[in-house]
């Protein structure tokens, strides 16, 4: 277990290198993604706004249920987005005798290779 904590924060430290190369790329992707958040919060304050209660759901009720919505879309974006490309990136382009040959896991290598932290990009 600690190999692996020890390989996450290497991967993710990689991560950060390539993501903060181009460093105006960067904060425009965490606005960008910033951004749409505060965009659906303001879609449910416009529409409580109009709507006072919706099937006696209350603004506090709903905004719970949009912030607990991001938490497994998050989730997927982080941990599950590379194995939701497997077959493009490790298979039709060849990549995966690389992930055989390390002495890691390669389900670990796979989830763990590239991270998505925003959700505007691919």
């Amino acid at each position: 277990m600690k190999r692996h904590l020890r390989l996450f924060a290497l991967y993710f430290a990689q991560y950060a290198k390539v993501r903060l190369a181009y460093k105006a790329d960067f904060f425009i992707a965490v606005f960008s993604s910033m951004t749409a958040t505060v965009l659906g919060f303001g879609f449910v304050l416009v529409l409580f706004s109009k709507i006072p209660k919706l099937q006696d759901w209350s603004f506090y009720e709903i905004l719970f249920l949009y912030g607990f919505s991001l938490i497994p879309l998050g989730m997927f974006n982080v941990i599950s987005w590379n194995l939701y490309e497997f077959g493009d990136i490790y298979i039709i382009q060849g990549k995966f005798d690389r992930l055989l040959l390390r002495p890691a896991s390669t389900l670990f290598q796979v989830v763990f290779e590239k991270f998505r932290l925003n959700r505007c990009r691919k």
